[in-house]
This record gives structure tokens, C-alpha cells and sequence, in this order.
């Protein structure tokens, strides 16, 4: 079971919600927080109120029918400075401080196949005018059960394109999870052009991907762990290539627990 979740606070989230109700049917399932679940074969829609970054603990909240899901996709919009078009996934969490959602030093349980197929699915989709990519693990909210965000931006022009959002509910219909080597990714920017190109290659699907500036404010040895023991499956680390001193360092901690370091090729 997918739970999919949309909040009304957000409007890329209701947008791409709503295109999901327009592209398949959808049979009611009762009520969370005064709101319809809906369901379509195994995806169930569920609606929130409060921002989804800062709306701690939604999966402890979920009716028992909703307990144990495969994967939760929170519906998001993506926002940047430049205004660049963008569908991008992320796995969520904090590597230090948390200024938008979540706790200090905490990460949530990634999904890396499905992360994975819904980027692959985005990519086979070749969105006209948008970036597709991923990002690295940032903001809450703080869940317990394997989380993704999957969003469209990045400015209100963006949040409200109809077209976009129906290529990012369709992708979301359409995808299955990628196989592929579970790792953590150490280093880069916020953005991840390396890590997009070593998904596309088949070599590896990232659980979390700590960047270069969240390695710069200091990551502690228990969050370095959960980072580990939040990617089901995980095989090893992935050092950014060109990685900075800082991010180098990090691979050494990871050397020095016996974590395994995986290559790429070329």
C-alpha cells in the first residue's frame, strides 16, 4: 500500500492531488482528521491541513487501516531562489540543525526503489521545460515509516501549472520501484546532477545523500548511523566524485566502522 498524502496549505500539492482524481477513479474509505481517504487499487489519498513539513508524526496518526504503508509520498511544492521549472524526489530528514520541520540530527526511513522509480518514471516522461532531479535529504516532518517527498517548482507559476502537475500524477500511477544497490551518498550540492546520472545508469539507488553544506555544520556519529540503518538494504556510501576535505572526512569515519565504499564506474 502507497500512502500518497496532499495538504491544502500547499498549492503544487493539491494540484497534482487533484489531477490524480481527474486521470483514475477513486473509492472512498472513510475519513482522516475530517478528511475523504480515497483508494485506487493500492494507492490511498489521504488529505492533511497543517504544512506537511512541520506535520510531526502523521504516520503514528493514520487510521489502523492505513497502518504499515509500503511507502509514503507527501505531495509537495519545490521552491528556489532561481524560479528554475523542476520535478523533483527526496528523501527527508535532518543531518544537524532543523529549521524547517523534523528533529535535530534525525532522518526518516527512506525508500530508495520506489525514490528511484518515480525519478526514472519523471525522466521516461521528459516533462517539456523541467528539470528532473533529485534532491538531498533536508526538512521534516519526522516519520517513522519509509517517506519520500515528491515535488513541483519552483515558484507559484510552477506550483499552479496544471500540464506539470498531470505529468507528475501520471509518473506517480505509472511507476515501479528500481532495483539496484541501496547506498548512502556522501557530499555535492543540494541539487545532485552525479547522483541523477549514476541512478539513470543503473548503478545505484541512494537512500539518504548528506550534501556538502549539512557536512559543514557537523554531522554527529549517531546521525552518520541512522543514516545507515534508515536505508533498507543498505549495501555501503557513495563518496561524491571531486569530494572537499570536509565530505573526505566523513568517508573516513564510514571506512573506519567498516561501511563499505562503492565505486561508480567510469
Amino acid at each position: 500500500m502507497r500512502v500518497l498524502v496532499e495538504c491544502t496549505e500547499d498549492p503544487a500539492s493539491v494540484n497534482i492531488a487533484d489531477r490524480l482524481r481527474e486521470l483514475v477513479s477513486w473509492e472512498e474509505k472513510g475519513l482522516f482528521e475530517g478528511n475523504r481517504i480515497l483508494a485506487h487499487e493500492d494507492f490511498r489519498l489521504v488529505t492533511i491541513e497543517e504544512l506537511h513539513i512541520t506535520n510531526e508524526n502523521v504516520d503514528k496518526r493514520l487510521p489502523p487501516s492505513l497502518e504499515d504503508p509500503e511507502v509514503v509520498v507527501f505531495l509537495s511544492r519545490h521552491a528556489s531562489e532561481s524560479g528554475t521549472p523542476t520535478m523533483s524526489v527526496h528523501p527527508i530528514g535532518n543531518f544537524a540543525d532543523a529549521p524547517y520541520g523534523g528533529k535535530k540530527g534525525q532522518v526518516a526511513p527512506s525508500h530508495p526503489s520506489w525514490m528511484a522509480g518515480l525519478f526514472e518514471a519523471l525522466v521516461k516522461a521528459d516533462p517539456a521545460g523541467y528539470e528532473v532531479t533529485y534532491e538531498a535529504t533536508h526538512h521534516g516532518p519526522y516519520v517513522e515509516v519509509p517517506t519520500l517527498f515528491y515535488e513541483l517548482g519552483s515558484d507559484e507559476e510552477a506550483w499552479n501549472d496544471e500540464e506539470a502537475a498531470r505529468v507528475l500524477a501520471e509518473a506517480l500511477l505509472d511507476a515501479s520501484p528500481v532495483s539496484g544497490t541501496p547506498v548512502l551518498w556522501v557530499g555535492g550540492g543540494h541539487y545532485c546532477p552525479q547522483v541523477n546520472d549514476a541512478v539513470r545508469a543503473g548503478e545505484i539507488v541512494p537512500g539518504h545523500v548528506i550534501p556538502g553544506w549539512a557536512v559543514s555544520q557537523g554531522v554527529e556519529d549517531g546521525t552518520l548511523q541512522e543514516a545507515l540503518d534508515q536505508i533498507p538494504g543498505c549495501e555501503g556510501y557513495v563518496l561524491q566524485p571531486d569530494a572537499t576535505n570536509e565530505e573526505a572526512k566523513i568517508a573516513e569515519r564510514l571506512d573506519a566502522w567498516g561501511i563499505e565504499r562503492v565505486r561508480l564506474e567510469g
